[in-house]
């Protein structure tokens, strides 16, 4: 990851679904990834 490129915080279980504010919920992804993630979740 180029310290340029903008990113996220992704929660891994989402705070609606139960998930927590705990480090190994969360991820630090671009935000085009977890646009697309999101996208597709959304359609499952």
């Amino acid at each position: 990851m180029n310290i340029r490129d903008e990113r996220e915080i992704f929660f891994k279980v989402p705070k609606t679904m139960g998930g927590r504010d705990e480090v190994r919920n969360m991820a630090y992804v671009h935000r085009h990834c977890q646009q697309i993630f999101l996208e597709r979740r959304a359609k499952a």
